[in-house]
């Protein structure tokens, strides 16, 4: 058996040991970012609150320009002071769309002339970009776009960011060993 201070900085032993803080909790980050989302609220209401009072008040106008102009200034000089964090690429992850979405150019400048919403002008313009992409003689096309008319209905937009953003989100979170709750997006 180890002795007690040696077993005090097992990190296995510490977590059956602490009792397990709940989920609901809010971190300090999260905190932090709630007080200055609540601090900006309340500028935004004592903006507010000054303006109609020199509405009421009947002041000059210039008045009304100079406070402008000293709001501005504030959200300026707070913006280059406040202390945001950095934001680092730690992975990336790229779509490889099955092959059954796979169209080659021709058929799919085809399949556009036949749209009526395009003119010539319009196929001339994606035919440039398709040619000068720098892509193969292929491109891949979501389902939704190998019908004549395509399919633009609400559940076909749905289906293609089911397609193309959840693998790539699963892909990711795989690769970084992250959980989508590790994620704070303020």
């Amino acid at each position: 058996m180890e002795p007690p201070s040696e077993q005090s900085h097992d990190p296995l032993l510490l977590n059956t040991i602490e009792p397990d803080i709940p989920s609901t909790l809010l971190s300090n980050k999260q905190l932090h970012s709630a007080f200055l989302e609540l601090q900006r609220f309340l500028v935004l209401v004592l903006v507010a609150s000054i303006e109609a009072l020199l509405i009421l008040q009947n002041k000059e106008p210039i008045f009304h320009f100079i406070y402008l102009f000293c709001l501005i200034i504030f959200f300026i000089l707070n913006h280059c002071f406040s202390n945001s964090g950095q934001v680092y690429l730690v992975d990336f992850s790229c779509l490889k769309p099955p092959s059954s979405c796979r169209v080659p150019f021709s058929t799919f400048l085809g399949n556009a002339s036949k749209i009526e919403s395009f003119d010539a002008q319009s196929l001339a313009f994606m035919a440039k970009v398709l040619t000068s992409s720098g892509q193969g003689q292929e491109t891949y096309l979501p389902p939704a776009l190998h019908h004549i008319p395509p399919k633009s209905h609400h559940q076909e937009s749905i289906k293609e960011v089911h397609m193309v953003l959840f693998p790539i989100m699963d892909d990711l979170l795989a690769k970084t060993k992250l959980s989508p709750q590790d994620i704070d997006n303020f």
